[in-house]
């Protein structure tokens, strides 16, 4: 082995010490799941308080909040979700129990997705011990994980790299407004989501939280408005630090009321958070501001695991693998401050994965009406970006578009050219059709175009005469 290979394995010798210390402690504790829990276990919870209001008793049961598991916990989901699931009692519980069991698997291998995870690592992820729980029992949380990557964070283009929605409104639609006021909808504690789309889009945000608003009316006349005040005590037992099943909120370690303070004092936070990492941050105050915290909560800090390096990521995975309170604070302080300090110290963020070399079918050819006025519409505006060149890349690379000044002896042959700021992705070429093309070259260039066909300006860029 030569000295720069024997460099690189050193290098990666903590790495593979530290996978392999995560991947033995989830294979123990998926174990105590196993036997702890059946799957969908967490499902009869609300089928069984459909079923008491069905009959005309009361869904939340105070009673319940003696019960250990594996028994069944108290039912807190707002009276709203009552009419839903009634006609599922009309269902075989196999059946039921299935399709539920596919819509969380479904909805973790779409936040996965969502967070640039590369598809050869979603086993290794979906083992990962919070994950597997909360897929294992079928519980809400996992979908409300999805609604949550897909309301902040684009398709990925490249493995590992997070592709947050721009601030403008069209990044951040209806649609967006509607799944960040779902979550919620479903758990009240975490309506930070919905304040960050409303900061971006107010007017998505608010649509979307207008249609979950007239859908829950329209269930009053079913449930009564009576059932609400038992919700809001059933809440209040809930946030009780004497609990066992609480997990381990900062109810558990600060006195009143600091930890009020806190929940409410995330919602304004919200707005003071920067903006590229708004979404990462947010997911870290859904978990901080949460009046209850157990092991599955953590999944919210998934977007901040993959900011921060590698090691830093493994350990943070290894704490929160361990089901102990102290072990899960400590790896909570240790992402949050690396990733703070990773906007100082950039050797603390993630690297940045390599950009691919070559065409890239997804990117060319695409029809440009911006460029060339005219033409067809554009296959990467239909994706949501800026109409031209490589919308799925705009977060990554700066396109200027120039055009000689009207009358002008270059302006007479309407000549357009891009110049693209990467050496690694290539060039443009925008032919007489409007048509952009990709080559890869090996250094900046610029490439021109013009009504007559294309010419390709190779060599470094020129400063501009």
């Amino acid at each position: 082995m030569s000295a720069r290979g024997l460099a690189r394995a050193l290098r990666a010798l903590p790495m593979l010490l530290l996978l392999g210390v995560l991947l033995a402690a989830i294979v123990h504790q998926a174990l105590g799941i196993l036997a702890a829990f059946s799957i969908g276990s967490d499902l009869t919870i609300p089928l069984r308080a459909a079923e008491r209001w069905a009959s005309g008793q009361t869904p939340y049961v105070a009673a319940e909040f003696l019960n250990l598991p594996p028994k069944p916990l108290p039912f807190l989901y707002p009276p709203y979700v009552l009419p839903v699931l009634v006609p599922l009692l009309e269902l075989p519980r196999a059946l039921v129990l299935g399709a539920w069991e596919l819509a969380c698997l479904a909805g973790a291998l779409v936040a996965l997705d969502r967070f640039a995870i590369p598809r050869r690592w979603w086993p290794f992820a979906l083992a990962w011990t919070p994950l597997a729980e909360v897929v294992w029992n079928g519980n809400l949380h996992v979908l409300l994980l999805a609604a949550f990557a897909c309301a902040f964070w684009e398709r990925p283009v490249r493995p590992w790299q997070l592709r947050p929605r721009g601030e403008e409104p069209p990044a951040v639609g209806v649609r967006h407004g509607f799944l960040a006021a779902a979550i919620a909808a479903v758990k009240i504690s975490q309506v930070q989501p919905w304040v960050l789309a409303a900061r971006r889009n107010w007017r998505a945000a608010v649509a979307g939280g207008a249609v979950l608003g007239v859908l829950a009316l329209l269930t009053v006349p079913l449930t009564g408005v009576a059932i609400y005040v038992d919700w809001l005590h059933q809440l209040q037992r809930a946030a009780d630090p004497a609990w066992h099943s609480i997990g381990w909120p900062l109810a558990e370690y600060l006195p009143q009321p600091l930890p009020l303070a806190i929940t409410l004092g995330s919602i304004p936070a919200v707005w003071l958070l920067r903006r590229r990492d708004a979404a990462v941050w947010t997911g870290l105050l859904v978990i901080v501001a949460a009046p209850t915290i157990l092991n599955y909560s953590w999944i919210f800090a998934m977007p901040a695991m993959l900011r921060v390096r590698r090691e830093i990521a493994l350990l943070v995975a290894l704490g929160w693998t361990t089901y102990a309170p102290g072990p899960s604070w400590a790896a909570f302080a240790l992402l949050a401050a690396t990733l703070l300090a990773s906007y100082r110290v950039p050797w603390l963020a993630a690297p940045a994965s390599g950009v691919p070399s070559g065409p890239r079918p997804d990117l060319a050819p695409a029809t440009c009406p911006q460029l060339c006025p005219g033409s067809g519409p554009t296959r990467a505006a239909a994706r949501g970006g800026p109409a031209g060149l490589d919308c799925a890349e705009r977060s990554s690379h700066s396109f200027q578009r120039k055009r000689a000044a009207p009358g002008s002896a270059i302006g007479t042959r309407a000549m357009r050219s891009v110049r693209l700021n990467s050496a690694r992705s290539g060039i443009a070429i925008v032919d007489a059709t409007g048509t952009v093309h990709r080559r890869p070259v090996s250094a900046p260039h610029v490439t021109t175009a013009s009504a007559t066909g294309a010419r390709i300006q190779s060599g470094p860029k020129r400063p501009p005469v």
